[in-house]
Formats: C-alpha cells, structure tokens, sequence
C-alpha cells in the first residue's frame, strides 16, 4: 500500500471541484482539462481520483491539486498542476503544502530555467519546459513571472512562511 503525501498538504487552502462547472467562472474547467491531460501524460500516473482548486485567475493561471492513484512505487499520490499562460508544471507537495507555496516553487524552477538559457547553459537537470530554448521565449516568460510574482502570488491562499509539514 503506497503512503499519502496527504499529511504535507493544508486541504483549508484548496476546494474540492464538483462537476457544476456553472458554479465557476469561465475558462477555470479549460484550465482544468488542461491540467489533467497534463498529468495524465506522465508514465507514473495511473488515474486521476480527486481534483482541488487551488487558485484561478482567468486567462491567466490555475493552480490545480491533484490526487491520483501512481503507476510506480515511491511516487507520492498528491502534486500540484500548474497552467495558464505560461509553461504547464508540476510541483511536488513535499515542499509545498498550499496554492501559495506552490506558485513560489514554480516561479522559483522557472526562473532557474530562464537563467539557464540566457546563460546559452544546459538545462537538463531544470524542471522540463516544453518552449523552444531560445533568448525569447526566455525574456518572454521572464516577464510572465515577474507578472506572477508581483501580483498573483500575494493574492495566493495559503502562507510562503507556513510551517511545513512532516
């Protein structure tokens, strides 16, 4: 039996989604089939049991959590999605256990990414992006995130200095 990450995760900052997608503004069930069909893709995912919003601002960004069950042994069964207008990502809950970390976590791999190209550096190691490497898809999503930093990841459920938990 796999253990849950769920104990790493404050379930006060997410809602569970139901299917009434009146209920919600435009665009968030896109985001939302977006991130799905994201995750499904990954070989370590067997099926998706629960779907938690996490954050949504339209045309934007949606930070999704994510309960699934794992095709592989060691992977924990909860990651947060996110999607929007920059590149699709996940981020484990390990370090992350609200919308707010989460959005963080991203910037903070994104950023790396962006560097690295810059830099004409490799970025193997660096979370996948799937963008062209290229000085302007770079500067591009550079300016995205400052966009998210500045003004989406206050506005973000949850606490940067929230006591992780173990």
């Amino acid at each position: 039996m796999q253990d849950t990450a769920a104990p790493l995760i404050n379930f006060a900052c997410v809602e569970k989604l139901d299917s009434a997608p009146d209920s919600y503004p435009i665009g968030l069930f896109d985001d939302l089939e977006k991130a799905k069909g994201f995750l499904a893709d990954f070989r370590w995912v067997l099926s998706i049991e629960e779907e938690y919003l996490g954050g949504f601002y339209p045309e934007i960004i949606g930070i999704f959590l994510f309960k699934f069950t794992p095709k592989l042994v060691g992977v924990d069964d909860f990651v947060w999605v996110i999607v929007g207008e920059v590149p699709s990502a996940y981020i484990t809950v390990e370090e992350c256990p609200n919308p707010a970390t989460a959005l963080d976590g991203y910037i903070g791999a994104m950023e790396e990414w962006v560097e690295a190209v810059l830099n004409s550096e490799p970025t193997g190691g660096l979370i996948p992006v799937n963008e062209s490497e290229t000085k302007e898809n770079a500067l591009v999503l550079i300016r995205r995130l400052k966009y998210l930093n500045d003004l989406i990841l206050p506005d973000c459920k949850g606490s940067l200095e929230e006591d992780r938990r173990q």
